[in-house]
C-alpha cells in the first residue's frame, strides 16, 4: 500500500503544482528548524529566518535539539522533509565528531539517514562545515574558509525562479577558497552562486543520496539598512526555493511516520486515481469521435 501511495503521488505532484502555482497558493512545506540558546541566536538570525520561511506560508516547527538523542531527532524529524540549521557559533558547531550537547553522534547519523531518504538540509551563514563534511561523507572542514568579498554573486544554473545576482547583506560569508578546491572537494557540489571570477562560492547543492544539503553563505542578521532589506528579499527567494523542493528535493517528508498513514497523502492518492480516471475517459471519447 505504501508503495503505491508513493507512486500516486509522483505522478499527481506536477498536477498539484501547476495548480497551486496558478492559483497563487501559499507553500506548506513542513519545516524542522534548530534554534538553541548557546548554539545559535534565537532573537536575532534565527527569527529572521524564521520569518523568511513563513512569510511564505511554510509550515515552521522550531527544535531545540532536545537532550541530543537520536530519539530526539529522529521523534522531530517525523512529517518534516526539511532541516534548516541556522548560523552557529565557530566554537558551538551543531556537531562535531564526539557529538555535542544538541546532536550526539547517533543524533548526526539519524540526520544522514534522513537526507539519504530525500530530506532536504539548509545550513546558514557558511556554518557547521563539520556536519556538511561528515553529511557528504567528503572533507570540507579542512577547506572551508568563510569571507570573501561584498559580491554581488551570479546565479550559476538554469533556474528562472531564482534572482540572477545575490547581493551584499549584513552578514554575508562567501567560500573564499572554493577557487582553490580540488576535483574531489567539486565532485561532491552544484555551485549555485559564485563571484569574484568564479573564485568564491556564496551558495551550494550537495547531493547526498536522494536528498540535498544546501550552504548559504548569508545568515540573516535583520540588518535595516537599505542593502541589507534589499540583500535579504534575494537570499529568501533562495532559501524558499530550497526548501519548498522545487530545487529539486522532495517537498514531503521522506518517510511516512511510525504512527500511521498521513490522511493528506491518501488523498493525494485518490485525486491521483480520479484524475487518472478522468483522463481515460477523454481518451476514449477522443478517439470515438474521431472514428465518426
Amino acid at each position: 500500500m505504501a508503495a503505491l501511495i508513493a507512486a500516486l503521488a509522483l505522478v499527481i505532484a506536477p498536477v498539484l503544482t501547476a495548480t497551486s502555482a496558478s492559483a497563487a497558493e501559499p507553500v506548506t512545506t513542513n519545516t524542522l528548524f534548530f534554534s538553541r540558546d548557546g548554539f545559535t541566536d534565537i532573537d536575532q538570525e534565527d527569527l529572521t529566518m524564521i520569518a523568511g520561511l513563513t512569510d511564505s506560508g511554510i509550515v515552521v516547527t522550531v527544535f531545540d535539539g532536545g537532550d541530543g538523542s537520536a530519539a530526539a531527532w529522529v521523534a522531530a524529524l517525523a512529517g518534516n522533509g526539511v532541516l534548516v540549521i541556522p548560523e552557529t557559533s565557530s566554537s558551538t558547531p551543531v556537531w562535531t565528531s564526539g557529538g555535542t550537547s544538541a546532536m550526539s553522534d547517533e543524533a548526526a547519523a539519524a540526520v544522514l539517514a534522513f537526507v539519504t531518504a530525500g530530506g532536504t538540509v539548509i545550513l546558514g551563514g557558511s556554518e557547521n562545515e563539520q556536519l556538511l563534511s561528515y553529511l557528504t561523507g567528503i572533507d570540507y572542514d579542512g577547506n572551508w574558509n568563510d569571507g570573501g568579498t561584498a559580491g554581488p554573486w551570479d546565479l550559476q544554473i538554469v533556474e528562472p525562479a531564482l534572482p540572477a545576482q545575490l547581493t551584499n547583506s549584513n552578514g554575508t560569508y562567501p567560500i573564499d577558497s572554493f577557487g582553490t578546491w580540488s576535483a574531489e572537494l567539486l565532485a561532491g557540489v552544484i555551485p549555485l552562486y559564485t563571484g569574484d571570477s568564479g573564485a568564491e562560492m556564496a551558495a551550494g547543492k550537495f547531493p547526498v543520496g536522494a536528498g540535498f544539503v544546501y550552504s548559504f553563505a548569508y545568515d540573516w542578521y535583520p540588518g535595516d539598512e537599505t542593502e541589507d532589506i534589499d540583500g535579504r528579499v534575494l537570499w529568501n527567494q533562495l532559501l524558499v526555493w530550497a526548501a519548498t523542493g522545487t530545487a529539486g528535493a522532495a517537498p514531503a517528508a521522506p518517510a511516512l511516520a511510525d504512527t500511521g498513514l498521513d490522511t493528506t497523502i491518501l488523498w493525494t492518492g485518490a485525486l491521483g486515481l480520479m484524475m487518472l480516471g478522468v483522463a481515460g475517459v477523454l481518451v476514449a471519447r477522443t478517439r470515438k469521435l474521431e472514428q465518426l
